[in-house]
Order: structure tokens, then sequence, then C-alpha cells
């Protein structure tokens, strides 16, 4: 069942989405939930309990709450999570992009495009459902979401797999096997012993870039070239908004 949260601190405007959601569910056929929050505590409270949130449409002005930092600290917590942005102010439009959403809906439009929006977040969920890196450690086997994946380093013998929450996976595997089953058009060795997960990328400047995580590395002068072609690719394919 799909999982919705709404967090917007306007009752009523919650209310609202909450009732175009569960009607284009109902038409889509697709079982789901919504739940409402007015302020982020309440819904960060939630998920460090242990609930799990598909879609998160987030208003961005949250009464003395800042809807950019909570949906940073949320995609840390929940990076398979579909953020969409949903503001009456157009003008943090460009601001968003930073935080890489799904999608930015403008408050006076939700009528008109939320059920598309819901039904193209549906599909894109499909879709990586069955996009997992596969690897082996001491204890057994796991099943790693590439969207969860923000760099491989290496070190050695092992691979080093850092991932949006903070967490690590070390594993006895080379860079140049991981890369073999990972997909080029996401994944891009950035300078010798690092591969970068370009969708994460939030900014390219001079020799470094930066992830959706805050983290910043290095990237060598004969690959930037080649690694902002792929991040402006992705940026021009994806943001629909």
């Amino acid at each position: 069942m799909l999982q919705i949260a709404i967090c917007d601190d306007n009752r009523a405007d919650g209310q609202m989405m909450k009732a175009l959601l569960s009607e284009s569910l109902q038409i889509m056929g697709e079982p789901g939930c919504c739940h409402i929050f007015q302020n982020g505590k309440a819904l960060e409270y939630e998920v460090e309990d242990g609930q799990d949130f598909d879609l998160l449409f987030l208003d961005i002005e949250l009464g003395d709450e800042d809807g950019f930092l909570l949906a940073k600290r949320l995609q840390s917590s929940l990076p398979a999570s579909l953020l969409i942005f949903v503001s009456s102010y157009e003008k943090y439009v460009y601001d968003s992009f930073k935080l890489q959403p799904f999608r930015f809906l403008p408050k006076r439009c939700l009528t008109q495009m939320l059920s598309e929006t819901l039904s193209a977040a549906v599909a894109e969920l499909k879709r990586r459902e069955n996009r997992f890196l596969l690897v082996e450690n001491g204890q057994g086997a796991e099943k790693i979401p590439l969207e969860a994946i923000t760099y491989i380093r290496q070190r050695g013998k092992y691979a080093c797999i850092a991932k949006a929450d903070g967490s690590r996976n070390r594993v006895r595997r080379t860079l140049k096997s991981l890369s073999e089953e990972l997909p080029e058009e996401q994944f891009f060795q950035i300078d010798r012993g690092y591969l970068c997960n370009v969708t994460k990328v939030t900014q390219l400047k001079n020799d470094k870039l930066t992830l959706t995580t805050g983290e910043e590395l290095y990237v060598s002068s004969a690959r930037m070239r080649e690694l902002k072609d792929k991040v402006m690719e992705y940026w021009i394919r994806e943001k629909k908004i």
C-alpha cells in the first residue's frame, strides 16, 4: 500500500490535498493511505518511530519551520521517497532545485496538476522497485536501492558504499566490478577510486561537487567536463516543473 505524507500548517489545504489524492488513488485503482501533519516535527517523530513514506508532499513555509531544511533531513532518513514541494509562493521554485524534488506544485494549480503528478510518481516508484545493487558481506547479503547510494569509494581491496542516510557498506569488491553492475547514465567515475551517483549532485563548482547530503567530493579536471554534461542532462530530463 502506498504511504503518503502531507505536511502543511494550513489545515484546510492539507485536507484538500488528502481529498484530491484519495480520489485520484481510487480512480487509479491504487491502494494508498494519506497521513496529514501540520508541522515538520510531528512528521519526523513518525519517521523516527519507523513509519516509512513513499511520497512526501511538503509545504515550504511551515510557520516558524523551514520546509527546505525539513526536506533535507527527510531525504537522509527516507532516501527512497519521492519529494514533492507544494507552495503558494512560486518564488521558491528555483531554490527547490538544490534538493532535487520530483515536482514543485503551486497551490493555485493543485486541482489541475495533482492527479497527473500522483500518476507520474507512482510510475516512478514502480520503475525503481527493481533498481538495486546486491552486495555480500560476512553476515549475508543486502539489496541496496540505487537511489540510496550517493557515492562509492575504493580503499585497497575494499569498496565503501556511502548512502544518503549516512550509513556505509564495506564490501570486498573492486570499483570496476561494481561499476559493471550499475547504470552508466547514473553512476560516473569522478576520480581514481570514486564513483558518484549523478542524481545526487546538487552543485558543481571549480574542482568539486556537492551532494544532497552536503558532502563535497573532488573531481579530476579530466572528468569534470563529462560530469557536467551528465549532470545537466539529468537535471533537464528530470526537472518536470
